[in-house]
Order: structure tokens, then C-alpha cells, then sequence
């Protein structure tokens, strides 16, 4: 049995939560628990599109988020384990954002518990050698906060309406880009009646408009349900993959 094998039954039950948290947000999203209505707007003309809450997510999300990172987050100090040739009780996968602190902290325990290049591998890793926010190493600290985080309270997930950026189509069609924009949409967590949108009262938008909606986890960075897949690649191929290389 390779020393790889039991860390990554933990990746993979990680994976089975994620496919059923997609599979819970999907019947979800089924029903049409936010349906939209359209009303004159008396000041600016055209017509309001309002979105309303007819049910409230269920709890089961963020219960299975929070399986979903534990084993996912699990699977590194598991990794780890595997890899210590001494100090078992003591080590873990380190995750940090400042590298004076993880220098002071945890190096000197790093280095005398596993082999130099197994070192030099989880310390390419770390979070504080992310310069940009879609260097793939924030997902390693994003994923050490939810777990921290729901170590004390479920996770609790936010409902979007979905950003249009301006000049864009938000319905399905198109129109005169040279024009002024026959809609607007308006992105944000949703609440009972929010508006969502505005369209002219000329514009051939349809009657009733299509609004993508998302489940939010994570504000700055945003993290969507359909990101959490990239933690998932993440840890399989960018941590495991380098040690099943090596």
C-alpha cells in the first residue's frame, strides 16, 4: 500500500460530499424558489424586475459544505502523517498566509519530521507565495478558514442574483451595443422583492427575463458553489498529484 492511499480516500470522500452538495443545490433550484415578477416603474419609465424568496435554502447545504471541506482539509494532514518519519503526534499540514509565521512556528518541526524535498513541495504550497488572487495557493488558505470556520458554526450560504456587467445582455437575445442599454441588472444577495433589473419599455426584452442565480460561501474572495470544484482539483492534482510524481 503506498503511503498516498489512505489520504486520498479522504479527497475522494471529499468529492462524493461536493457531487452531493451539487446534487441537493440542484433539486433545490428545481422547485423555483426565486421567481421573478415585472412592474411599471412610475419615475424612470420601463418596468422593475423584482425577485422573491418562496423558499429559504436548505440547511442540508451547508451541512454537507462543511463535510465536504472537513474531508478535504483532512486529506493534507492525513498526507502529512504519511509522510513524518518522526513527531506524528505533533505534525500537521501546515497552511499559512505570512511567511516570517510560518518560518518561526512551524519550519523548524516541518523539516525535522519529513524528507527534504517532501519539505521543499508543501512549502511551495503555502498561501504567502500567492501575489495575485487566482494563484491556485489561496484556495489552500480559503480552505484552512472554512475549516476553522465550521469547526465552530455551520456554514451559512448566501443566495446572488447574478452580475451583469454593464452593457450586457441579461436576457436571452441581443441588441444595438451603439444604444443605451435596453436592461439593467443589479447584483447582490437576495431578499425578498429586491429589485433585480430595469428594462425599457421599447426594449424587446422578454416578459419575464432569465436570472442565473449562485450559491455564495465566501464574499472577498467570491466563492461560488461552482468554484468549489477548483478546491477539489486543487488538492487532487496540484498537492497529491506532485507527491504521486515524485
Amino acid at each position: 500500500m503506498s503511503s498516498l492511499d489512505r489520504p486520498l480516500k479522504r479527497v475522494e470522500r471529499a468529492k462524493l460530499h461536493l457531487d452531493d452538495l451539487y446534487g441537493e443545490i440542484g433539486r433545490f433550484m428545481e422547485t423555483n424558489p426565486y421567481p421573478t415578477t415585472k412592474e411599471p416603474n412610475m419615475e424612470r419609465g420601463g418596468y422593475n424586475h423584482r425577485i422573491h424568496v418562496r423558499a429559504e435554502l436548505p440547511e442540508s447545504i451547508g451541512l454537507i459544505f462543511g463535510d465536504f471541506v472537513h474531508n478535504l482539509r483532512a486529506s493534507l494532514d492525513n498526507l502529512v502523517y504519511e509522510l513524518a518519519f518522526q513527531n506524528h503526534r505533533k505534525i500537521s499540514f501546515p497552511v499559512f498566509s505570512d511567511r516570517a509565521e510560518f518560518k518561526g512556528r512551524f519550519e523548524p518541526l516541518l523539516r525535522s519530521s519529513v524528507l527534504p524535498e517532501s519539505f521543499k513541495t508543501i512549502e511551495r504550497m503555502q498561501p504567502y507565495h500567492a501575489t495575485e488572487p487566482s494563484d491556485p495557493r489561496v484556495r489552500l488558505g480559503l480552505l484552512n478558514e472554512f475549516w476553522n470556520e465550521d469547526k465552530h458554526r455551520t456554514t451559512v450560504p448566501v443566495v446572488l442574483a447574478n452580475y451583469i456587467a454593464s452593457g450586457g445582455a441579461a436576457y436571452r437575445g441581443e441588441f444595438d451595443v451603439d444604444a443605451a442599454p435596453p436592461f439593467e441588472a443589479y447584483f447582490g444577495d437576495i431578499y425578498d422583492g429586491k429589485m433585480v433589473g430595469w428594462s425599457r419599455e421599447d426594449s424587446d426584452v422578454m416578459s419575464q427575463p432569465h436570472f442565473p442565480i449562485h450559491i455564495r460561501f465566501h464574499k472577498k474572495p467570491l466563492v461560488l458553489a461552482e468554484s468549489l470544484l477548483d478546491f477539489y482539483d486543487f488538492v487532487r492534482n496540484e498537492v497529491f498529484g506532485v507527491f504521486e510524481r515524485s
